[in-house]
């Protein structure tokens, strides 16, 4: 008897991910033979406000583009061949950094730990430059 593929989830960004600033997804190959991947993309659970069961051809990867800044993306993909579409697949989800606004006034010495989410040293003595890693749509 011949299926459909076998169900697939991302692998990136992982499940749950947080702080997440690029708006490229990705996901194995299905097993049995997948011929296409159709994605859905909401901003609430099982929704599809984003995307709508786009069917994104025989790709392991897709650019979601424009993204916006502190908002939870809830992902499903859907592998299918000639044979129909995977049926029960798990959706998953990931949020993405939050905006914030430049110039700042803090000047950061004082912080050695705890640097906020999408934020990364640039140096390793207290002195060091502090480099902001923003929330760009379309990465």
């Amino acid at each position: 008897m011949v299926h459909p593929p076998g169900c697939v989830t991302l692998s990136t960004p992982a499940n749950n991910a947080i702080n997440v600033s690029s708006s490229q997804i990705s996901w194995p190959a299905a097993t049995g033979a997948a011929t296409a991947y159709k994605v859905s993309v909401g901003t609430a659970p099982g929704t599809t406000n984003i995307l709508n069961n786009v069917n994104v051809g025989n790709v392991l990867t897709y650019n979601l583009g424009g993204l916006d800044a502190g908002t939870t993306y809830y992902v499903t993909v859907i592998s299918s061949n000639s044979n129909g579409d995977a049926t029960g697949c798990l959706e998953s989800n990931f949020s993405t950094c939050d905006s914030s606004t430049i110039p700042f006034s803090e000047e950061f010495e004082t912080i050695t730990s705890g640097v906020p989410g999408c934020w990364g040293i640039a140096g390793t003595t207290t002195t060091a430059n502090y480099n902001f890693t923003s929330f760009a749509t379309g990465n």
